[in-house]
């Protein structure tokens, strides 16, 4: 799979993951479901720079 589509998929999963928690299509806050996304290295990825999140260590 390419970089491109992986990245495509990424944002596309964070997209909805955001639009479920406003929607209340799941019983989670942003910024739990943001902790979780950045806890783990091998879920991070480099979209979650542009929000102002940090890499886990």
């Amino acid at each position: 799979m390419s970089c491109l589509k992986q990245d495509r998929i990424f944002l596309e999963l964070i997209y909805q993951l955001v639009l479920d928690i406003l929607n209340k299509d799941i019983d989670v806050d942003l910024e739990t479901a943001l902790k979780v996304l950045t806890t783990y290295k091998e879920w991070y990825h480099w979209l979650l720079d542009m929000f102002g999140l940090t890499s886990p260590q």
